[in-house]
């Protein structure tokens, strides 16, 4: 059903202009994630992959084509709107982690919260903290925690805000085949279990499997490929 879509973006082209020549980096891309999908984006480097995550995330606006989030063309929207909308409904897991130093773990995790003024659960950030195994480590600082320990907070930062959909740019690019398992275990328990719809951009053919919906992106071009694997 519509209503159960989520994320959609229709016909998006991005194009780079270097002087009198044109780089298409997307070429007229269309995609579906419904609700409480794990959906994966796979590619080669310069597929486009990354790209398109931008473009789906809010971080970047398209040449031309629309993007929907909760059934909100982001890019037609006012910027004030705009900017509630990647604070409100976007969680996302960078691959370098991205957490402050000069900040403990607790307050990494609710530091989006603050900055955008918004309410948060304790009961749920417990919640979260608990799953993750992360509560005997809020009081201190990234430099005294694992990469693996690192991870684990910056995926509590992109859940505290209960975002409609998390997204995660090569999750497991700077971490070793341990940590990397583990943080794929953390993603699927957060997406069974909380229902957390995630977005999430690899070129590890071996995750592949454990996704709902795989799109493979090829010169700028995004194929759903999910039932030939």
């Amino acid at each position: 059903m519509e209503n159960d879509i989520i994320l959609k973006c229709e016909s998006v082209v991005k194009l780079y202009r270097q002087g009198e020549n044109s780089i298409y980096a997307l070429r007229d891309v269309n995609l579906e994630v419904k609700r409480g999908q794990f959906v994966m984006i796979c590619g080669k480097s310069g597929s486009g992959k990354s790209t398109l995550l931008n473009m789906l995330s809010g971080f970047d606006t398209p040449t031309s084509g629309r993007v929907f989030i909760d059934g909100v063309d982001i890019n037609d929207a006012p910027e004030k709107e705009r900017c509630r909308i990647r604070n409100e409904k976007i969680g996302f897991v960078f691959q370098n982690y991205n957490l402050l130093p000069i900040l403990t773990a607790f307050e990494n995790i609710i530091a989006p919260m603050q900055i955008g003024k918004r309410q948060w659960s304790e009961a749920y950030f417990r919640q979260i903290c608990d799953r993750l195994g992360i509560t005997d480590r809020l009081n201190h600082l990234p430099a005294e925690l694992s990469g693996g320990e690192c991870q684990r907070v910056a995926v509590a930062r992109s859940l505290i805000g209960q975002p409609s959909v998390l997204f995660a740019d090569e999750p497991t690019g700077n971490l070793d085949r341990k940590s990397s398992d583990e943080l794929i275990e953390l993603l699927k328990m957060t997406n069974r279990e909380f229902g957390q719809t995630i977005v999430m951009v690899t070129h590890d053919e071996s995750l592949l499997s454990i996704a709902d919906t795989v799109y493979r992106m090829t010169d700028g071009t995004a194929k759903n490929i999910t039932g030939n694997l």
